[in-house]
């Protein structure tokens, strides 16, 4: 569990540190079994 929250804990650095506060931003993963998946998101504990 301990490297869950360290991953959790980078992820979430990345992504304050790209994305502006209170911004909306499009997140897209390519290539699924569902196909391309995308999300718009303002806040950073929810995209992650």
């Amino acid at each position: 569990m301990k490297d869950s929250n360290i991953l959790h804990s980078e992820v979430r650095k990345t992504f304050e540190t790209l994305i502006e506060s209170g911004v909306f931003t499009e997140v897209r993963i390519l290539n699924t079994k569902q196909g391309t998946l995308s999300g718009y998101y303002n806040d950073v504990d929810k995209l992650i």
